[in-house]
């Protein structure tokens, strides 16, 4: 199987990313495993795994992880129960379940290059603050956009960094990473992957599936989504080249249609300018949101890193008290010891002889002063 899927979309599954699959979702009672693809509907799945298995929303929080919205906080894997988390269950269950055909092992993918408009749109032109301090300083990060044809020229940039000749200079996040490169080995163990076009097939066949447990599918949140509606045919012929090239082992691998330059019909550019031109004050005022969230998220690492600092001073700072605290308590019984000697008949007994052997020290220091002098 891994083969063939080597084959297929010329990507190697001994390389590939296993974030995703190590952030997958597993529910031994209910024989289900769900690997989420980023931008392809995985927060609306994964809130739907946990509204399945009855975890609270509240479970999710973390103070500590920042996350723009609260739907987002279900991507806070390490407030998941150990048991759900593949990659803090068993390591083994991979090879476990793949032949056994009562799991339902399952993951969702989406249309390439909507999917990469998608995330573009979402993490950089929308400015989430993790993008914003990973990205904000390079020349292909977008700009606020004033009309519909500045969000197309915004775009086209970063799409032209990922055919940058020097890879190390290529814009990486599994967010925009290849979906075959994302699922890595566990696509060739999954028996359905679905597609966020037609979401309604997977929900049936998960229906079905939670259904012989006794369980009813609960309805499935829309999260993360993007206001701005993919530009299909106003992208420029070499960034659709680009996409073509750079997303050709998912179009391979899960049989979506290339995208053609070419401009669209009139009625249909003119219906994406208008509706995009309509949507742009959101856009601008979420842009808004989001830079003061990276302000004050700014402000919280600041806050952190100025605790952190303090609280090494104070563990140092306790340390020396510590050390003046021993020293303290040995002089102390030193002194004690040093007072009981002097309170002793011993030493009331030998007083004479110690004056005797002071007066003979003096005397001795005397005749040698005379000494010296004559």
């Amino acid at each position: 199987m891994v083969n063939e899927f080597d084959a297929i979309t010329d990507a190697s599954s001994e390389t590939a990313s296993r974030g995703a699959l190590q952030r997958g979702i597993i529910v031994e009672e209910l024989r289900l495993a769900y690997v989420p693809v980023p931008k392809a509907a995985c927060t609306s799945l994964r809130w739907l795994m946990a509204d399945l298995i009855g975890l609270p929303a509240e479970s999710f929080e973390n103070p500590a992880k920042f996350r723009a919205t609260q739907g987002q906080t279900i991507q806070n894997v390490h407030n998941w129960p150990s048991q759900y988390v593949i990659q803090r269950a068993d390591s083994g269950w991979l090879a476990e379940v793949v032949e056994d055909d009562s799991w339902f092992r399952f993951s969702v993918v989406r249309d390439p290059a909507r999917r990469l408009w998608s995330a573009w749109q979402s993490k950089l032109l929308l400015r989430q603050p993790e993008f914003v301090n990973k990205f904000g300083d390079e020349p292909w990060f977008p700009g606020v956009p004033s009309s519909p044809e500045e969000v197309i020229e915004n775009y086209e940039p970063f799409v032209l960094a990922l055919d940058n000749e020097d890879e190390e200079q290529r814009p990486y996040n599994l967010h925009w990473g290849l979906q075959t490169g994302v699922l890595g080995d566990a696509l060739p163990a999954l028996n359905h992957v679905g597609r966020v076009e037609a979401i309604g097939d997977t929900l049936g066949l998960l229906g079905e599936h939670v259904a012989q447990f006794g369980l009813e599918l609960p309805p499935m949140r829309r999260e993360n989504v993007t206001p701005l509606p993919y530009p299909d045919g106003l992208l420029s012929e070499e960034t659709v080249r680009i996409i073509r090239e750079y997303c050709a082992p998912d179009y391979r691998a899960f049989g979506y249609a290339e995208p053609e330059a070419g401009p669209p019909s009139g009625e249909a550019g003119r219906r994406w300018k208008e509706r995009t031109g309509i949507l742009l004050d959101s856009v601008r005022v979420l842009i808004s949101h989001n830079e003061r969230l990276t302000t004050l998220n700014e402000s919280l690492r600041e806050a952190r890193r100025q605790a952190a600092t303090a609280c090494k001073t104070n563990e140092r700072l306790r340390r020396e008290v510590a050390q003046r605290h021993t020293q303290v308590v040995r002089l102390r019984n030193r002194v004690e010891s040093l007072q009981e000697i002097q309170g002793s008949r011993t030493w009331r007994y030998t007083a004479p002889v110690r004056r005797l052997v002071e007066k003979a020290k003096r005397a001795k220091g005397r005749l040698r002063g005379g000494g010296t002098s004559g």
